[in-house]
């Protein structure tokens, strides 16, 4: 189902794929706590965005793929046909269902993220670009900020799927019954979009210079290999994103964020690494963070 629309893919890529010789490192930022998580289970997890991302970056998507989709189907140029098409997408786009992402950072040392944590202590942990972008099921895309960039990757999108919806089903103007092929194809174009509304962010937001790797994984079924965790009383499905711990030069520097006791933590990580089997520098950060 999913090769079917390459195009539609292509679209996304060619616009929020990151370059990994010019960011050969990402950064990942999160508590002490979840970094011996993710060094004893040798793996991130990617989660359900549906259950993470705030309710006003969820609004701030799907507003804008309706505007986009709304104007092309408003286009007295365009036929019944692709009319048709972009109406049908838009009945499942929005829901983010099934997409899942790890996300990281340009910078390894950044304000902003350290004061995410607030009274627990942050790390942030450098990891290979090539290494993820390597792995067959995850896409490594950044997060676009830029309106006008945002609304172009929606068009050109929007452009290629309903071409190949057209060019595929011809004059048919009805919608098909449920796990029909038309209906089929919908729902695998409409995972791209919802990756796509995953990755735009508020203007505000770009000191941030955040990537995502998505998991190419959508059906939450344990065939699939999902697994579930509870964070705040509700339960989260994620994927594990694998790390080759014996792979030279899969990981950068690890770095202690701002904090009472960094020297303390800086030495307690390095003992722990060292334990599993990593030699990775670890480095505390030169961030003064308020209280």
């Amino acid at each position: 189902m999913i090769s079917k629309i390459d195009p539609v893919e292509q679209a996304l890529i060619a616009k929020a794929k990151i370059d990994t010789d010019i960011a050969p490192y990402v950064y990942h930022y999160t508590s002490v706590k979840a970094l011996m998580s993710i060094v004893e289970s040798r793996s991130f997890w990617a989660s359900d965005v549906m259950y993470l991302n705030d309710a006003r970056e969820v609004a701030y998507g799907a507003d804008l793929f309706k505007g986009k989709a709304n104007s092309l189907v408003k286009d007295k140029s365009r036929n019944e046909q692709f009319r048709h098409a972009i109406n049908y997408l838009c009945d499942f786009v929005g829901d983010k269902v099934g997409v899942c992402a790890v996300s990281f950072c340009f910078n390894r040392d950044l304000l902003s993220q350290w004061r995410g944590y607030g009274g627990d202590q942050g790390v942030s942990i450098g990891v290979s670009s090539k290494y993820i972008s390597e792995l067959s099921n995850y896409d490594l895309l950044r997060v676009v900020y830029d309106r006008s960039d945002q609304e172009g990757i929606l068009e050109a999108m929007l452009l290629a799927y309903a071409n190949m919806f057209v060019d595929k089903f011809g004059s048919r103007v009805e919608k098909d019954n449920e796990f029909g092929e038309e209906f089929d194809f919908v729902i695998s174009a409409s995972y791209y979009f919802e990756k796509a509304l995953a990755i735009f962010k508020d203007p505000a937001f770009s000191e941030e210079g955040e990537i995502r790797a998505f998991s190419n994984k959508y059906v939450h079924t344990k065939k699939a290999g999902v697994k579930f965790r509870e964070r705040g009383g509700v339960i989260i499905p994620y994927y594990e994103l694998p790390l080759d711990m014996n792979r030279s030069g899969v990981f950068d520097i690890f770095t202690v964020g701002p904090g009472p006791s960094v020297d303390l933590v800086q030495k307690s990580i390095e003992v722990f690494l060292e334990a599993n089997g990593l030699k990775t520098p670890v480095e505390t950060s030169s961030v003064a963070l308020r209280k």
